[in-house]
């Protein structure tokens, strides 16, 4: 086999992939012509194929001094050195290409990239243009220069090449990632997150598009969809501290805490010293009420990284739930020293304030709720009610996120009313009639779809959320005016309710509610079982119907089977469907027995007796120790003595009732008895 058969073999083993083989030829010609710069150039492309760089440099460098002429062989060199980080020789290279070919458009693109990387972005934007000016085409130079614009935070014209680059490409999965990038850091969510999705549809290893979707999902709160998707990245990154961290935080987030703490502890054991997990972990122990262990984890978080606001809101949240407020509150301000506007401290420390009875400083730091939530932050043209006259204006209240809330701060809407040239009320579609009916010289609307104010509204002067009423109107606990109720259910039903109940026997009508709160943590508080009941059931002259919202057929079924009694129970004046309805059942009721939710703020709205069981810590609006409550003149509190123990909360309960059944005649004044602990003492 002559020199040329050897040859144009050794090329033939390079373009099928045996690149052993290839090398091998290249080695047997090179004894025979070590100056053959045709297979010195091969030769260090092959090295390089195999991964041999230094090699590959060695025999490219020798190619050169044999023919200094090839632009190929420079090129190809400078690709050696690029991928060694080499980037200056690589420039070198790049540049002695160009001079033998200045109109080559991929040594113009492989410049601009080093050139790029060194941090010469203009310079490099500029070979960018001149490779596109030969090449326009190129789907590839349109994302480089695409990226670098992007860098320059030049991002219409990044969008621009890169939309290019997808165009004459349309299954390039990389510049779908960086559009995808630029879109997100101009807060183009939905754009951004289309493609991201369309990225990792045409390459489903892509694992920075799960990346990106995952980002956009937990900036929206949309964490049930986030958790396949970095379940996916796991796959990826089964050793990664950083992705076991998001996923229990994403799973907390949607209340699935059992299954988010292997994912703290595994991240835990591949970096013990993570601050951010120890804070996470911490929270997510305290919400499960394991305290002690949540301490543990935030104080770690805290010594690792002293300056870790999060580990300090959440320690203000733990010693809140154990009861001592000082410390829950030095924790909010320490966190606040750091970061003045962090809207969690604000709020944190708000609930502290208000759950002592401290209502001045504390609606200020309430106000903070609003940067909180979405919903609040609504885009509406008038200025923010600042607590001046009403006088001749016409004011626009909108609600807050919870039905109870709602009602309770409802209470202050008689005082806007008055002075008021008009009070525009928007307020849960179910409560529409119910307020209509009350608040008669204000106009209601129900909750609107959209966040911008209607066009067919009169214009308002001012606007304000409900919950934001008190800041103004209560700053003082004298402030609160004692009202007996200040809701009017609709009297016709009421009647029908009392013709029902008198149909059921003698006694007095209670209306009872067992469970409550929308969370699992405040679920695991608030609510009791009907068996801890039982002993109230069977009290004589006591006659006992359902008011708990939600299924609870089999729950009440259950408990008459197991103890033998009889909750009465009517579909109507369901209050996940007819609110109104549900204020009249209420009304017709000699009294309500429940815990914390939504049924004690219509009882108390209506000025109907109730008592209303709460856990030690209880939730802000019910404050500490006393057994009344400014906002409703006609509840009573009965309090647990320590976390978890509802035996106590019943004792009393039957106590209290049995004293005031041995007496004659029954009134709502009997039920709503002096108490020791009054907040009229403060």
């Amino acid at each position: 086999m002559d020199i040329g058969e050897k040859i144009n073999l050794a090329f033939k083993h390079f373009q099928e992939g045996k690149l052993e083989q290839a090398e091998q030829d290249c080695l047997e010609i090179l004894a025979i012509e070590p100056e053959n710069s045709e297979i010195l150039h091969l030769i260090g492309v092959t090295s390089y194929h195999r991964g041999v760089l230094d090699r590959a440099v060695d025999y490219l460098n020798k190619a050169t001094e044999v023919d200094d002429q090839n632009a190929d062989i420079f090129y190809d060199l400078g690709n050696v050195l690029q991928d060694q980080g080499n980037l200056d020789d690589a420039l070198i290279a790049y540049q002695k290409a160009l001079e033998i070919e200045p109109e080559h458009p991929d040594f113009h693109n492989n410049i601009g990239m080093v050139l790029h990387d060194l941090g010469q972005i203009h310079k490099a934007i500029s070979h960018y243009e001149k490779s596109l000016e030969l090449n326009p085409q190129n789907a590839i130079i349109h994302n480089n220069i695409a990226l670098a614009y992007e860098d320059n935070k030049e991002s219409k014209k990044a969008i621009a090449h890169y939309g290019r680059a997808i165009q004459i490409d349309p299954n390039y999965a990389d510049a779908h990632i960086n559009i995808g990038n630029v879109f997100m850091k101009e807060d183009e969510l939905d754009t951004a997150y289309a493609y991201y999705f369309k990225a990792v549809q045409l390459n489903p290893n892509l694992v920075e598009g799960y990346f990106g979707m995952t980002r956009i999902l937990i900036k929206k709160s949309r964490f049930a969809e986030a958790i396949p998707l970095l379940g996916r990245i796991l796959m990826f990154y089964p050793d990664s501290a950083e992705v076991h961290n998001d996923l229990g935080n994403a799973l907390s987030a949607v209340w699935r805490l059992d299954e988010a703490m292997p994912h703290f502890e595994r991240a835990l054991q591949i970096n013990p010293d993570y601050a951010e997990v120890h804070s996470n972990y911490g929270k997510a122990l305290g919400i499960m009420g394991r305290f002690k262990e949540a301490l543990e984890h935030l104080n770690k978080a805290l010594l690792t990284k002293p300056d870790l606001i999060e580990a300090m809101i959440a320690l203000g949240r733990v010693y809140y739930e154990m009861g001592q407020g000082d410390d829950a509150r030095g924790w909010y301000k320490r966190a606040l020293d750091l970061n003045p506007d962090n809207a969690d401290a604000h709020l944190g420390l708000g609930i502290v304030e208000l759950s002592a009875g401290h209502f001045l400083r504390g609606w200020e730091e309430y106000e903070w709720r609003l940067r909180l939530d979405d919903e609040q932050m609504r885009i509406l043209p008038q200025p923010l009610w600042d607590g001046s006259s009403l006088q001749g204006k016409k004011l626009f209240v909108y609600p807050e996120e919870r039905v109870g809330d709602e009602i309770m701060f409802a209470s202050c809407l008689p005082e806007l009313i008055r002075p008021a040239d008009l009070c525009i009320i928007e307020c849960d579609n179910r409560l529409v009639p119910l307020y209509e009916r009350s608040f008669t010289g204000a106009r209601i609307v129900k909750r609107m779809v959209g966040q911008e104010y209607p066009s067919d509204l009169p214009p308002a002067d001012f606007r304000t959320a409900v919950g934001s009423l008190p800041r103004f109107l209560r700053p003082d606990i004298r402030c609160f005016p004692g009202q007996k109720s200040y809701l009017v259910p609709d009297e016709n039903r009421v009647e029908e309710w009392r013709i029902r109940y008198r149909e059921t026997g003698e006694g007095l009508a209670i209306g009872i509610s067992w469970r409550g709160g929308s969370r699992p943590d405040e679920m695991k508080a608030r609510s009791t079982t009907l068996e801890q009941w039982a002993n109230l059931f069977s009290m004589p002259g006591v006659r006992c119907v359902n008011l708990q919202y939600g299924d609870c057929s089999e729950e009440m079924k259950a408990a008459e089977e197991k103890l033998g009694i009889r909750i009465h129970h009517w579909e109507e004046g369901d209050p996940l469907k007819d609110l109104d309805g549900f204020a009249a059942k209420i009304a017709a009721m000699d009294l309500v027995i429940s815990v914390d939710n939504p049924t004690v703020h219509m009882a108390g709205a209506l000025g109907v007796p109730a008592w209303v069981l709460l856990p030690s810590v209880c939730d802000w609006r019910w404050m500490r120790d006393f057994q009344d409550t400014p906002w409703y003149e006609s509840v009573r509190l009965f309090r647990q003595e320590k976390p978890g123990e509802w035996d106590g909360v019943f004792e009393g309960v039957m106590e209290r009732l049995a004293v005031i059944l041995a007496h004659s005649p029954l009134t709502r004044e009997t039920l709503v008895f002096p108490v020791e602990r009054s907040y009229r003492g403060q």
